[in-house]
């Protein structure tokens, strides 16, 4: 009988256990959906409040309403640089439009590309001549955005069941003797790979624009380096090493160091 009790206080102690941490759960997920309610409520809040300041012209307090809201969306970083833009700050605008268009969509894109071809036809005009920017590569953002709007995991997870379904395949075709078809399937996964390696290369690389007016490139990562060149606002750039305070940056004619302050990051 005492054995039989032991089971029984354990099994109580065992069921007892698992309802609380089961009522614990549950009050952590109604904690955090509150949490994240409220934080919505605000950006949602914060949004309006953006809106009605910019149509009133007011852009300085539209731009600081809209970096408040915590869960920026593409729209959000479309309107800050709408503000920038407004506000003649260029590099700025360059820096939010691009955020937006790493995030946007398939879909409703024209507006988006008018502003981007605005700011990059006023870089061009200022700056051609000392051939410090990186000219606008629309065709090719065009080209490859249907890509970028596809998720990293999708892609993955699709790649996966493609060589799944094909290996399937692969013996049943090759008695038919259907080795065109295999072929082009086998060309489809490695195009499909290609494409996904893309995706993967544009999550790791880093991005920025130059946001001040003008920024000096040095050749170490402090201004007692010597100076190799000048930044001017709004030029693209990628970025290889990232330092609390200095970044390693390259565009297509030029490398070094620049101050991290000086980038906004894409």
């Amino acid at each position: 009988m005492s054995e039989n009790k032991k089971l029984h206080n354990g099994a109580v102690i065992v069921v007892s256990t698992y309802r609380t941490f089961r009522i614990l759960w549950m009050v952590s997920l109604v904690i955090a959906w509150t949490g994240l309610q409220a934080v919505a409520a605000q950006d949602s809040d914060r949004f309006v409040r953006a809106n009605q300041a910019y149509l009133e012209e007011k852009y300085q307090d539209a731009y600081k309403l809209y970096q408040e809201i915590s869960n920026p969306t593409p729209r959000v970083y479309f309107n800050m640089g709408s503000c920038a833009l407004k506000l003649s700050k260029t590099g700025q605008a360059l820096w939010r439009l691009r955020q937006a268009e790493e995030r946007w969509g398939l879909f409703d894109y024209e507006e988006l590309q008018a502003s981007l071809d605005q700011i990059y036809a006023k870089i061009n005009v200022s700056t051609d001549k000392k051939g410090l920017v990186l000219k606008s590569r629309n065709l090719s953002r065009q080209g490859l955005r249907f890509i970028k709007a596809i998720p990293l995991v999708i892609m993955q997870l699709l790649f996966l069941l493609s060589w799944t379904l094909l290996f399937v395949l692969a013996r049943k075709l090759l008695k038919k003797k259907r080795r065109g078809l295999l072929i082009m399937l086998f060309f489809s996964m490695f195009l499909l790979g290609g494409l996904l390696l893309y995706r993967q290369i544009r999550v790791m690389r880093l991005s920025a624009v130059v946001i001040e007016p003008r920024v000096v490139l040095y050749a170490g990562p402090s201004t007692t380096y010597q100076q190799v060149g000048v930044l001017v606002e709004g030029c693209e750039v990628r970025v290889d090493r990232n330092r609390p305070d200095f970044c390693k940056v390259k565009t297509k004619s030029q490398f070094g160091w620049v101050e991290r302050s000086a980038l906004g990051f894409i």
